[in-house]
């Protein structure tokens, strides 16, 4: 029984540090991917600013209006105590590397998983060379 409670314990705490270690990546990869499509990094300089940035939804991108003007935040007073802010330009270009990026992913997972190219599973010796033509 002792040996049993050994490793569901152990299992959590392992379970609980993978976890940890990959919401950190997905929120250094988040803000990777805003800095390259334009977002401007804003560090508060003030103990005001930091407060305020502390009441932002964080870890999530957000539309905010200021001044007529539609910007998109992303918040984090966790790790980096920064901002990312963009203009409609920069979260559209936001979105055109995200849905690469989860092609991508999609496409590298279709090649584990089948082992093949996700574009070489027989379709031209089935359906001839013109299957993509409907």
């Amino acid at each position: 029984m002792k040996e049993y409670m050994f490793w569901k314990i152990g299992l959590l705490v392992i379970g609980v540090v993978v976890t940890s270690v990959m919401t950190g990546c997905d929120t250094q990869n988040t803000k990777n991917t805003l800095a390259a499509a334009g977002f401007k990094i804003k560090l508060p300089d003030t103990t005001e600013k930091l407060a305020h940035l502390k009441t932002l939804p964080q870890h999530k991108l957000v539309s905010q209006e200021h001044e007529g003007n539609v910007y998109f935040v992303y918040a984090d007073a966790d790790n980096c105590k920064c901002m990312y802010v963009g203009d409609e330009k920069a979260h559209q270009q936001y979105q055109k590397i995200v849905i690469k990026q989860n092609l991508a992913d999609e496409r590298l997972e279709a090649e584990e998983r089948f082992g093949t190219p996700s574009y070489g599973w027989g379709f031209r010796r089935v359906w001839g060379p013109r299957w993509h033509g409907y």
